[in-house]
This record gives structure tokens, sequence and C-alpha cells, in this order.
């Protein structure tokens, strides 16, 4: 009696991952089609996993996790799916972490500081779209320092705008130095004094080409 039977790929689980999985697939250019196509699934299944449908078969969260994989690391071409993925505020495979993606309590992470008044400026400087997290967090500091005079709020918020002034695009570069001087991934990651995850992000976010146009 206490013995449980193994789970089969025709069982309903939760389809937070996958949802999310789909999502970040079209914020990175990819349409319902390409994602179906390439976990052979049909596309009116991941038409209602972009909806946000509660559940699905395990079969079919294990194509798309494999799909995910596959594409995550690729940019795809087309525009309208990530204008559709803007509207939304869909987040991208940069912004997740694979350990915790099917967790519904995790949050993804846009901008190595999401859920902070730094966060929301990063949002703003480097034309990232605006989080949840972030925009609470803006309005809570603001709320924190409305008593404050009006010349000294202002010197807070210039400082506070400042100390996300181009972060990234320097994580970014700093990071690639030291891959190319022979250290690992993890020790560039500590020598810079950020998590693993917050240097994966800001590699993905900040090519190699386009921190050398903006040098």
């Amino acid at each position: 009696m206490a013995i449980r039977p193994a789970a089969t790929g025709g069982q309903y689980i939760d389809s937070t991952g996958t949802v999310r999985r789909v999502r970040a697939l079209i914020a990175l250019g990819y349409t319902l089609i390409d994602i179906a196509e390439s976990a052979n699934v049909a596309v009116a299944r991941v038409q209602t996993l972009a909806a946000g449908y509660p559940s699905l078969r395990r079969t079919v969260a294990e194509r798309i996790t494999n799909t995910y994989r596959a594409l995550s690391e690729t940019p795809g071409t087309n525009t309208r799916a990530k204008n559709r993925a803007l509207a939304n505020r869909w987040a991208p495979p940069a912004t997740w972490d694979d350990d915790t993606i099917d967790d519904p309590q995790a949050r993804p992470e846009w901008t190595g500081h999401c859920g902070t008044d730094r966060g929301w400026w990063s949002h703003r400087q480097q034309n990232i779209p605006m989080c949840e997290a972030c925009d609470q967090a803006h309005a809570e500091w603001k709320a924190e320092h409305a008593h404050l005079p009006r010349s000294e709020f202002m010197t807070r918020l210039t400082a506070s705008r400042a100390s996300a002034s181009r972060r990234g695009e320097t994580i970014a570069h700093d990071g690639r130095e030291l891959l190319a001087q022979g250290h690992t991934v993890e020790l560039a990651a500590e020598r810079l004094g950020i998590t693993l995850q917050h240097l994966h992000q800001e590699l993905r976010r900040h090519p190699a080409s386009v921190e050398s146009e903006a040098a």
C-alpha cells in the first residue's frame, strides 16, 4: 500500500516552468510554430501555454524543456514575437535561473538588482522592460524619502540613478577580461563580487560586439 506508482508521461503537472520557457523563447524571437516544431508538439498546445494554461502532460513539459535548452542561447529572428513578449513583460531566458525557473515563487532577474530601486534605474537606463518587483521597489523608495526637502530628495534620487549607470556593461566587459586571462566563470564571478547567475545574465545582455560599439 505504501508503494506509489511511477510517474508516467501522461501525468498532468503544474505548467509554471513550461509557461515561462515558452514565453522566454517568444521574447527571444521565436514564434509559436518554431517552438512547436522543435518540441514536436501541437502549435495549439504551445499557444495555450503562452496564454498561461495551468497544467500540461509531463511528456509535453519535457519536450519543451529540451527545446528551451536547445534554443535559449541563440536569438530568434521574429520581430512580432519579440514585440508580443515586450508588450506582455514576458521575461527572456537571460532573466531566469535554470535551477528555479519551475518554482512558482521565483521571479525573473532582469538587472541583477531586481526588487530594488537600483534595479528600477537599471531597467530605465538599459532600456529593459520594467518588472513589477522594481516598479514596486521604486514606489517604496519614493514613499520612504517623500518627507525630505525637495533639494535633498533630488540629491538622493540622482545618487540612486548614478549607482546603476552602465553597471551591466562594465560587469560584462570585466567578466570577459577575466575569462580571457584563463579564469573559470565561477572564479570570474567571485572576483567581481557577484553571483554566477548575474555574470551569465550580463554576458548575455551585453555581447562583445555591443560593448565594442559603446566603447
